[in-house]
């Protein structure tokens, strides 16, 4: 099901981001939360593994603190190709094993990897991975960054290609130097009404539901789409929810909502008009020492000059 929801209408998007990556570039994902970031990167990520040259590092490092990250990043490149461990660093019975077999097992060596500094683990990834031939390839499911730690990244990024998710409504500004290093950023957009039907049929398949009647299927799947928004995470959480019903019924059908699917108005075009309007009174009564419409134009400038402001700080909250 994960392919259904990152694939289903996102032909021009995987074209895009396949081209991008095979020209080197680093690519930033971007959407929502729940559009489908996760599932387009991993078809992206196994589309390129299946193909990957031998000892060659195609990492996928799912969303985490950065120690987790860099650890599980660790492993896979230990897996691949091995670790530069500097002498010293494992215990001497593990070296030991080391000198004899040549090759150490990630189970040898995980608890001293774990236990490192992130600064001295960092250090270690960088220079394993300048010691590969071929320059690795690392997915980071998210690109969730502490301002603190952006530069354990910076330095990652210098001498990898990356492929990075981010939400959209990420505000982080101390992060921008890692994002400029970001030259294609591929937006997900909301799936349109047919391929939020797809991914609904796809799952019914899977999961067949009890309809009253069996008209009541092609109604209940529409909703679906349309409650959704065309976003794939929430037609996946409505469709579980409808799982959980012993009968879909025309009742339950109507009833169906879900966040995703409401439409906002934007006030604030409104708001900077109305604005502007009291202001321009203002000037007037001047003009004509009307004293009520100062007031008026007064009383109506500081109405909306507060409702911007709050809604400011509603949106930074977000």
């Amino acid at each position: 099901m994960a392919e259904a929801q990152g694939f289903v209408g996102r032909l021009r998007e995987t074209d895009e981001a396949l081209t991008a990556i095979r020209a080197g570039n680093h690519v930033l994902v971007v959407g929502r939360a729940g559009i489908g970031k996760t599932a387009f990167m991993r078809h992206i990520w196994a589309q390129l593994t299946k193909s990957k040259p031998e000892n060659a590092t195609i990492a996928w490092v799912p969303s985490g603190t950065t120690k987790v990250a860099f650890v599980e990043l660790a492993r896979q490149i230990h897996e691949s190709s091995g670790l530069d461990i500097p002498a010293g660093k494992l215990p001497r019975q593990v070296e030991t094993r080391a000198r004899r077999g040549g090759w150490l097992l990630w189970e040898n060596i995980y608890r001293t990897i774990n236990r490192m500094p992130l600064a001295e683990l960092a250090t270690i990834i960088i220079n394993s991975l300048d010691h590969q031939d071929e320059k690795a390839l690392v997915f980071l499911e998210s690109l969730e960054v502490p301002a603190s730690q952006a530069e354990f990244f910076t330095d990652l990024i210098e001498r990898v290609q990356v492929i990075a998710g981010m939400d959209s409504t990420n505000r982080r500004r101390r992060i921008e130097k890692i994002l400029w290093k970001f030259p294609v950023q591929i937006a997900l957009k909301p799936l349109p009404i047919e391929g939020c039907e797809q991914i609904i049929e796809q799952w019914l398949d899977e999961n067949p539901l009890r309809f009253s009647h069996e008209g009541l299927r092609p109604r209940f799947i529409r909703a679906v789409a349309q409650q959704s928004g065309g976003v794939p995470e929430a037609i996946i959480n409505m469709l579980v929810a409808a799982g959980n019903e012993n009968e879909i019924t025309p009742a339950k059908v109507s009833t169906m909502t879900n966040e995703a699917g409401r439409q906002y108005l934007d006030m604030t075009p409104v708001i900077l008009i109305g604005l502007i309007v009291f202001m321009a009174l203002r000037y007037i009564s001047r003009g004509l020492s009307d004293v009520e419409m100062a007031v008026l134009a007064g009383v109506g400038s500081a109405l909306f000059i507060g409702l911007r402001l709050v809604m400011g700080k509603l949106a930074m909250k977000k």
